[in-house]
C-alpha cells in the first residue's frame, strides 16, 4: 500500500493501516505526526520514534508485508523493517505471519490519497496516486481494500 500525506510534524495527525484475515486478527501500523514523529507496529512493538524520516510535509509512505516482516518506507527510503521473529512480543509471529489479504485504512486527517503498490494487487488497476469520486478520503473514514495475490499490499 502506498499513502500520500501532507501532514506536518507536530500536527497530531495520524494514519492507521490494519491488515486482517476476514474477521480474525492480524496487525496494524500506526504513524503519528507528533513532534518527534512516531510509529507503532501492533502486536510486535511499542510506540517508537522514527530514527530519520525525509524532510518536508509531502511524503509517500509504502507499507509492505511479507511472510517474515513488515517494512515501512517513506519517499523510497526504508525506515522500519520489523522482522516478526525478532519481536519480544509473543503475539507478533502468530498475528502477522498469516495471509492477511484484507486491509483497513483510517486516514485520521493524515492521508490525502492512497493506492496499491504498483503490481501488488492485480485486481486494483490504479496507476499513479489513485483519484476517484471517493477522494479525498473524509476525516475519520475507514477504507477497505481486498488483495487476492501475495502478501505485499
Amino acid at each position: 500500500l502506498q499513502v500520500l500525506t501532507d501532514s506536518a510534524v507536530g500536527s497530531g495527525n495520524e494514519m492507521i493501516v490494519k491488515l486482517r484475515q476476514g474477521d480474525s486478527g492480524g496487525g496494524g501500523v500506526r504513524v503519528l505526526f507528533t513532534d518527534p514523529p512516531k510509529y507503532k507496529i501492533g502486536y510486535c512493538a511499542n510506540e517508537m520514534e522514527f530514527g530519520n524520516i525525509p524532510l518536508g510535509e509531502i511524503r509517500v509512505w509504502t507499507i509492505a508485508k511479507t511472510n517474515n516482516s513488515i517494512v515501512l518506507s517513506c519517499n523510497g527510503v526504508q525506515i522500519v523493517d520489523q522482522v516478526f521473529s525478532k519481536s519480544t512480543f509473543n503475539s507478533c509471529v502468530p498475528r502477522w505471519s498469516k495471509d492477511l489479504g484484507l486491509l483497513q485504512f483510517d486516514a485520521k486527517n493524515a492521508a490525502d490519497k492512497f493506492r496499491a503498490k504498483p503490481s501488488a494487487c492485480s485486481r486494483l488497476p490504479w496507476t499513479g496516486i489513485a483519484t476517484t469520486t471517493t477522494f479525498p478520503v473524509p476525516v475519520g473514514a475507514t477504507v477497505t481494500v481486498y488483495c487476492q495475490e501475495g502478501y505485499v499490499i
